[in-house]
């Protein structure tokens, strides 16, 4: 093959890689902001519109519409129930990223965050994303386990 028909070949390569893993691609980008940051990546959600969905969430929030999660000065989220058994557990701090919505995982002050609580954390969130907001995001990843920075006792 020769060199201009590698290099072409190379390039449909690179972008149909690229197009296939959109997901890859944010959740490096969202790695790349967690070296910077206290905690690291706890929810990924893959959209074209990061800052829209985000404005979405905190006015679904605020209408009532979602009943499970409030959000502090910050514009952190976190997990309310009626009986209180998650409120301030923990709270997920999100970046807009180019074509991602970026959750950081963030413990109480001066505590850490039980395995179960970042379990619930992680899986509400994404649940409440696709039971309102199905039609703005095409992937939501959370981390299975807790990585460098994150704060978690067993």
């Amino acid at each position: 093959m020769g060199s201009v028909a590698a290099a072409i070949a190379m390039q449909g390569n690179l972008r149909a890689l690229w197009e296939d893993s959109t997901m890859t691609v944010a959740i490096q980008r969202a790695e790349l902001l967690c070296g910077t940051e206290e905690h690291c990546l706890a929810v990924n959600v893959n959209t074209n519109a990061p800052q829209a969905l985000l404005d979405a969430i905190y006015e679904a929030i605020d209408d009532g519409s979602i009943e499970t999660w409030s959000y502090d000065e910050d514009g952190d989220f976190s997990h309310t129930t009626s009986d209180g058994q998650w409120e301030g557990q923990a709270w997920l701090h999100p970046e807009v990223a180019t074509e991602a919505l970026v959750l950081t995982v963030i413990p109480p002050k001066g505590g850490e965050i039980t395995q179960e609580a970042y379990a619930v954390y992680h899986g509400r969130f994404i649940e409440m994303l696709l039971a309102h907001f199905d039609d703005s995001f095409s992937k939501a990843v959370a981390t299975a386990q807790a990585a460098d920075g994150d704060l978690i006792r067993s």
